[in-house]
């Protein structure tokens, strides 16, 4: 739809489903790949989200001016043909194995029953799960903290294979560092559900496991499963992915909760270790957000975070009490969730860090950009078929 405001790299993918209805079937053995109006080639990954052995959605970033269309050429090419683009998005589960010395990259991993954060069943790089696009760095710690930290990055590299195996990641690097303390809070963006006045960290189950679903120049997604989570006496399985897209300064997660009824109220918070005050905004009509800024980085520099949700699923914020003993989550800022069974619920964590780009300094600078966010999801981008001239 059109706004009044640029669109600096908007994320948009395309269903198999939708391509085809614009463009007819896709001929066997071949993929979709797209050309901008001068002919070029347009960075794209295409993706088979379910494992099937065929492609599920076309995935691309383009920069629009306001108020501005864009056509796009679809040419279906054999896979071993399509044009190579730079990996501008990466996911990294490193683990040693007993006796071993080096880190193995995986794309499959159960969380073994017994592993806490000191436990010698695993050794994982940087505790856990971590992605990164050109501009910043997520993980996750593979435990029953199950928290998510933040790593600032100042190289647009890919440097995830890396990290974590020499080096003190808590000290600057010359591609960044970790900018967080997370505590005993939900750190980056954690994931909890409210039961009673308290929240329940997502962590304790009896089943943990990691899936690498893609990965490549436009995004990276990976697929989060928990078996046997109790909470107030009932018992849920959950499923999150988990997508970061090239230039971007968030991350995004989708939740299934199943094996329910009824409805159950998730949360999901930002660490307030080093700042005293949250700010909560409604973007009509779709979307709120709560956001901190502070000198809260690891370092003291000014860092912003939020999270942007749906208003259709939003159902409240607070903050944990300190005072209540039954809390195994503090020093958070959460936002409540709701959700039925089988029906995913989504939201944003984004961070802006004043060493990767000195405009996060301003809290304005961060909260304008969170506006302009919600402003882009309330009017988003239409794909139509041209009309062919006679």
């Amino acid at each position: 739809k059109k706004l009044d405001m640029p669109r600096p790299n908007e994320p948009l993918s395309i269903t198999t489903a939708n391509l085809e209805a614009l463009v007819g079937a896709t001929p066997p053995g071949m993929v979709p790949c797209l050309k901008n109006e001068a002919g070029e080639w347009v960075p794209s990954q295409v993706d088979d989200l379910d494992g099937d052995g065929y492609w599920d959605e076309i995935s691309f970033v383009m920069d629009f001016e306001a108020n501005a269309s864009k056509m796009i050429t679809v040419e279906f090419i054999k896979p071993g043909e399509a044009p190579e683009f730079e990996q501008q998005t990466n996911i990294r589960l490193g683990k040693k194995e007993p006796g071993s010395n080096e880190f193995t990259e995986l794309v499959r991993e159960v969380r073994p029953p017994d592993h806490t954060k000191a436990s010698p069943t695993a050794n994982y790089q940087m505790e856990g799960p971590a992605w990164e696009n050109d501009k910043v760095a997520f993980r996750l710690y593979f435990d029953p903290r199950n928290s998510r930290d933040i790593f600032g990055k100042v190289s647009g590299k890919m440097v995830l294979d890396s990290v974590g195996i020499s080096g003190d990641y808590h000290e600057m690097q010359d591609w960044g560092m970790d900018i967080l303390k997370v505590g005993n809070s939900l750190g980056a963006g954690g994931v909890a559900m409210v039961n009673a006045d308290t929240l329940v960290r997502l962590g304790k189950v009896e089943n943990m496991e990691f899936q690498l679903v893609t990965e490549g120049p436009v995004r990276a997604t990976m697929r989060l499963s928990y078996l046997g989570w109790q909470v107030g006496g009932n018992t849920f399985n959950v499923q999150e992915e988990i997508t970061i897209w090239k230039g971007q300064d968030w991350y995004s997660s989708k939740i299934m909760l199943s094996e329910f009824t009824g409805e159950a109220t998730l949360a999901t918070g930002i660490v307030n270790l080093q700042s005293d005050s949250m700010v909560m905004e409604r973007y009509e009509p779709g979307y709120v957000a709560i956001a901190s800024h502070d000198q809260q980085s690891y370092k003291n520099e000014y860092l912003g975070m939020a999270i942007l949700a749906s208003a259709e699923s939003y159902a409240g914020h607070g903050q944990t009490s300190e005072a209540n003993p039954q809390n195994d989550i503090t020093e958070t800022w959460y936002i409540k969730l709701k959700t039925a069974n089988s029906q995913p619920v989504s939201y944003r964590f984004y961070a802006g860090w004043e060493v990767a780009d000195q405009n996060f300094n301003n809290p304005q600078y961060f909260l304008d950009m969170l506006q302009k966010e919600a402003r882009r999801l309330n009017s988003p981008v239409e794909m139509v078929k041209m009309e062919e001239e006679s």
